[in-house]
C-alpha cells in the first residue's frame, strides 16, 4: 500500500492509535502501447517518436512520423480494402478508391472499373497479404502508404511487390484510395 501521507502517520506525543488509512484508488493500468507504423525512412524522415512516459510513443510532426490517430485510421482503411479484395467483394473494394481516384498506367476511369470487374470479380479466388506497412503524412488529410504486397489466385502467385497508396480523408470521414502504384511510386511532392 501507498503512503498516504502525513494523515496515515500520528504526529508524534499523540498517543493512542493512528487512524486507518484513508483507502487510495487503485491505480489506472495503462492501455498495451498502440503499434507505431514501420519506420518513417521510406520518406526520409528518422527522428524518434515523443515518449510521454505512459509507454506509450506518440508520433507527430516534429518526429517525421504521423499521429498515431491518423495512421491507424489510415492503416484500417488499407486493411479494409485489402481485406475486401480478397474476399471479391466488389462494393466494398471499390469503395476504398475516390472517386477522384486516376489509375496510374493512364487507363481511363470507366477501363479501370470493367479491367477490375473482370479480374477480382471474375476469380474463384483471391488471397492479397500485406507486409512492412510504412505511413507517411503528406498533410493532414492526405497520406501515403508504402507496403509490400502478396498475391495469389488460382496457380498465379507473385510476392514481394513492392506497392504503395496515396489516401485522402474525404467530406464522410473515410480515407480512400487517390492514387495506386505497383514498382517504384513517384516522388512526394
Amino acid at each position: 500500500m501507498r503512503d498516504s501521507g502525513p494523515s496515515a502517520v500520528p504526529a508524534s506525543g499523540q498517543g493512542g492509535v493512528a487512524p486507518a488509512p484513508v483507502p487510495q484508488p487503485a491505480a489506472a493500468v495503462p492501455a498495451p502501447p498502440i503499434a507505431e507504423p514501420a519506420s518513417p525512412a521510406a520518406v526520409g524522415k528518422t527522428a524518434p517518436a515523443a515518449d510521454t512516459g505512459s509507454g506509450v510513443a506518440l508520433a507527430g510532426r516534429d518526429s517525421g512520423k504521423p499521429p498515431v490517430v491518423l495512421a491507424v485510421q489510415v492503416e484500417a482503411a488499407v486493411e479494409a480494402w485489402r481485406a475486401a479484395w480478397s474476399q471479391r467483394d466488389m462494393v466494398n473494394y471499390l469503395d476504398a478508391y475516390s472517386g477522384s481516384f486516376a489509375p496510374a498506367d493512364g487507363m481511363s476511369r470507366q477501363d479501370w472499373l470493367a479491367s477490375r470487374y473482370r479480374n477480382v470479380g471474375g476469380r474463384p479466388s483471391i488471397e492479397v497479404g500485406i507486409r512492412n506497412v510504412s505511413v507517411a503524412e503528406l498533410s493532414p488529410a492526405r497520406a501515403r502508404v508504402s507496403f509490400v504486397q502478396d498475391y495469389a489466385s488460382g496457380s498465379f502467385r507473385e510476392t514481394g511487390q513492392p506497392k504503395t497508396l496515396d489516401l485522402a480523408l474525404e467530406a464522410d470521414g473515410r480515407w480512400r484510395i487517390v492514387g495506386e502504384w505497383s514498382g517504384k511510386a513517384p516522388p512526394l511532392r
